[in-house]
């Protein structure tokens, strides 16, 4: 008797869900792949029409872009070529912030053609106050300042807080630190001056200088914070006097004690856990007190104002590259005027001829 092989109704209902289920995800793939051509093609048709496009507009475009190359070379040789130079200052006190209002100061007063202004702060004549182009600013991104910048950060001068150096490293990872810093925390900014002239810029720098030392709020900050320092150096000073003193008595505490034979005989053994050299916990103690102090007169040092140059401007400018020059920014602003002019023209002619076809198919025959 031969056995039944007939599938059972169970067997024939489990093949027929799969073959389903194939069938759902053979037309999911063949959809997503019609997608992704169809998008491509679109695109493709798209970069197509716009190369045709500008094709049939080359004359227009390429008008827009002359007359921008001579109004630009019209004022280039009005005005002369542009130059520029660096300087680089460090801040302190929070003073990278009083920087950019100044840097934004000036840039006002050359967009709305303050001359006189212009020549009180810098101390220049008014045809050379009328040659400055912009200011710029922008932090010094230099990973060696930033690291500094960080240990200052993790070694606050402020010993009575609760959280030490170590847990703050744990909570405020360096990665994190640096991700989150903005461009006015930099301690570094790089300033860069553009003018038609190339002579004036060691005024510039002056008239920085000046403004930025008229500050009140920031001069008496500094104050406050020097004399804080002050005090921390005296009681450093007198703390290490202090340990001086009874490292001179404990050597000749022990001194005195070989003399009568009761000399230090160390026991080092596996019971003796907490042995400790009180000679050298007292050195220890002594250089962490030492470069404290160093600390502390660096910190003098780079406080004597809110800011320093650590680069001074360059006496000439720098000319600027030929493809930098203003006449071909003009260019570009003239293509991209034409590009965009025509493309409306184009645009309210299509809209014409849609309104016109729905026109004459709304127009009733007459009667």
């Amino acid at each position: 008797m031969q056995p039944d092989t007939k599938p059972t109704n169970d067997q024939k209902e489990s093949e027929i869900d799969l073959g389903v289920f194939l069938n759902l995800v053979g037309k999911l793939f063949s959809s997503i792949a019609r997608a992704i051509g169809s998008f491509f093609s679109f695109l493709f048709q798209l970069i197509l029409s716009i190369f045709i496009f500008i094709k049939r507009k080359i004359v227009w475009l390429v008008a827009g872009a002359l007359a921008g190359l001579s109004l630009g070379l019209y004022f280039y040789f009005k005005e002369g070529p542009v130059y520029y130079s660096d300087m680089i200052v460090r801040s302190s006190l929070g003073s990278s912030r009083q920087v950019y209002n100044a840097i934004d100061y000036f840039n006002s007063l050359i967009s709305d053609e303050k001359i006189k202004e212009l020549t009180d702060v810098f101390d220049i004549t008014e045809t050379a106050s009328r040659k400055l182009i912009r200011f710029e600013i922008s932090p010094v991104d230099d990973e060696l300042e930033t690291v500094k910048f960080y240990k200052d950060f993790i070694s606050d001068y402020s010993r009575n807080n609760p959280v030490n150096d170590t847990q703050r490293v744990m909570v405020i990872k360096y990665d994190d630190f640096r991700k989150n810093l903005t461009g006015v925390n930099y301690p570094l900014q790089r300033i860069r001056v553009y003018s038609h002239s190339p002579e004036i810029y060691r005024s510039i720098q002056s008239g920085l200088v000046k403004n930025l030392e008229q500050n009140k709020d920031l001069i008496a900050l500094q104050d406050k914070l020097r004399n804080v320092l002050k005090e921390e150096e005296a009681l450093l000073s007198r703390s290490l006097t202090s340990l001086d003193s009874l490292r001179i008595a404990y050597n000749i505490s022990i001194t005195r004690g070989n003399a009568k034979g009761e000399g230090g005989n160390v026991v080092l053994g596996s019971n003796n856990k907490s042995f400790s050299n009180p000679e050298i916990e007292l050195y220890d103690k002594e250089m962490q007190l030492k470069d404290a102090i160093t600390g502390i007169r660096n910190k003098l040092i780079e406080e004597q104002s809110t800011f320093r140059i650590t680069s001074d401007i360059n006496k000439r400018g720098m000319k600027i590259s030929g493809y930098n020059q203003e006449f071909f920014k003009y260019a570009w602003m003239g293509l991209l005027t034409s590009f965009f002019l025509v493309l409306l023209i184009e645009c309210y002619r299509f809209l014409d001829k849609m309104d016109k076809k729905q026109s004459r198919k709304h127009t009733k025959p007459d009667q």
